[in-house]
């Protein structure tokens, strides 16, 4: 999972080569450990990137619930390599949706503030690690753009290789 994560950060703040643009906003979707793990990165044309990871995470008495971590960086660009420059002191935590089971359904329905919160407290637990989080998964990567197209973007680190498509963000 290390890998994985290091390798989505490689890609934070990736931008544009001569004559491959890749600004815009990407996306891929990975599996890990049965998991999926969204990853979406925004790329602007100064420098400016921004990057989401969506981890779902299965848990049998609750349901599925998606944790986001969202970090602003730069990148430089040199032909075809990437230099990304994550900055630590944007990165964000938050609860995404929640598919709860239908036993959290019906105590909810009970008592309404429950689900508020049962969200509060996920939200405090993903915070206490938001740290750790950020130390995996933020830091200042090189990555080489393999290839770039209107709808997909290849990148390689090492010997693994992320595809990423193209989506309208709106």
């Amino acid at each position: 999972m290390k890998k994985l994560l290091v390798l989505c950060m490689m890609f934070l703040g990736a931008v544009g080569l001569e004559a491959q643009n890749i600004t815009g906003s990407w996306v891929t979707i990975l599996e890990e450990n049965g998991a999926n793990v969204a990853v979406l990165f925004g790329f602007d044309d100064n420098s400016n990137s921004i990057m989401k990871t969506i981890f779902e995470i299965h848990d049998q008495d609750m349901g599925v619930i998606n944790l986001e971590l969202t970090v602003e960086g730069t990148y430089q660009v040199n032909g075809k390599k990437l230099k990304l420059n994550p900055d630590k002191k944007t990165a964000e935590v938050s609860i995404g949706d929640v598919e709860w089971t239908e036993q959290m359904k019906a105590k909810f329905k009970k008592n309404p503030d429950l689900e508020k919160s049962t969200r509060k407290i996920l939200k405090d637990k993903f915070e206490e690690q938001k740290a750790a989080f950020v130390d995996e998964l933020v830091s200042e990567t090189d990555m080489t753009i393999v290839s770039v197209s209107s709808t997909d973007l290849v990148l390689k680190s090492e010997d693994d290789v992320m595809r990423f498509k193209r989506f309208n963000a709106n």
